[in-house]
């Protein structure tokens, strides 16, 4: 049994490599992952912003200035709401030791060493007091953290995409009724067409990761929440590979996969949290969510195990609606 579903796996495989659109799916993810590290570069080689009370001395604003762009507010909550936008800016404000400097938590690697050593070398020339730090919401960075979930997705809805053009391709070149009387019998047909797949997200999720530099995030959590992921891909894999009649077709199907996953995340973002409940009907927005708690180190397994519960609901649903047409689309020829 193994051996001929590996065979299923081997010829997969070499029809990936063989054809560039499925070659170009298979690095695809890694590419835009190393693109994606250019958007959240050092600290050192950015303009920084300054959010500063109208309180804080004119001098220390006219240092601040040699630095970057200052804006000026009148109380420490519009600071805080001018922190919690998805750039990023450093608050000043005036503490009971000197000055307070405010954080949101989203900031690069090295902007908190830089605004230290800015303001120490402003108090030492000045002889001010000492300086306090506070941090006022998140952990991770929001580009960082909505891309590194946009690319996982992206990983998923690809590696069904694997499944679906070789499926489609198959049924192109007539193998498939040949498969149909040969020994292999249809469990293994339907593993061996999932597998490669399947691997290929994993292996591009876990890529992903390292190359953004969340190399650090428990991997068992985020290998068991990707399995979990995968029952939605090799679904979708093969209802591309059976609804579409040639490849121009499932490459069709593919990018309107990719609707629901775009709104999903936006929508996990974007939406207030008493308006979420109409994102519920979506998996992707419960992989949003459990990506989310894994790559900020919050998740528990009470919170995977129910998120993993939705997208099994969906995957448990959709699979009994649509495994006559999967089954009747595998015997017809394009």
């Amino acid at each position: 049994m193994l051996k001929r579903i590996m065979s299923i796996v081997k010829r997969d495989f070499k029809s990936s490599i063989r054809e560039f659109i499925l070659l170009y799916i298979m690095v695809a993810p890694f590419i835009l992952a190393i693109g994606l590290t250019f958007f959240i570069p050092s600290v050192e080689s950015t303009t920084m912003q300054f959010a500063i009370h109208t309180n804080v001395e004119e001098d220390f604003l006219n240092y601040a200035k040699q630095f970057g762009v200052v804006e000026v507010f009148d109380s420490e909550e519009a600071i805080a709401k001018r922190l919690s936008a998805i750039d990023e800016v450093i608050g000043v404000a005036p503490g009971e030791k000197g000055l307070e400097i405010l954080l949101y938590g989203d900031e690069r690697q090295g902007a908190q060493e830089l605004a230290i050593k800015m303001v120490k070398a402003y108090k030492d020339d000045k002889k001010l007091n000492e300086y306090t730090f506070s941090s006022l919401g998140e952990t991770e960075s929001p580009v960082a953290l909505i891309g590194v979930i946009s690319l996982i997705a992206m990983a998923l809805a690809l590696g069904g995409g694997i499944i679906g053009l070789n499926i489609i391709e198959e049924k192109e070149e007539g193998t498939i009724q040949a498969i149909q009387v040969s020994p292999v019998r249809q469990g293994e047909f339907f593993t061996g067409k999932s597998l490669l797949g399947a691997l290929m997200a994993l292996v591009q999720i876990i890529g992903i990761l390292f190359i953004v530099g969340y190399g650090d995030v428990d991997m068992v959590q985020t290998l068991v929440f990707s399995f979990v992921n995968l029952t939605i891909l090799v679904l979708l894999g093969f209802l591309i590979g059976v609804l579409s009649g040639n490849q121009v077709m499932g490459l069709a199907n593919m990018k309107f996969l990719f609707l629901p996953i775009a709104v999903s995340i936006l929508g996990a973002v974007l939406v207030p949290s008493n308006w979420q409940f109409t994102l519920y009907w979506s998996p992707f927005y419960w992989s949003y969510l459990g990506y989310e708690g894994i790559l900020q180190k919050t998740a528990t397994w009470f919170e995977l195990g129910t998120y993993s519960l939705y997208i099994l609901i969906f995957f448990t649903v959709i699979f009994y609606i649509s495994k006559r047409y999967i089954k009747k689309g595998l015997t017809q020829t394009s």
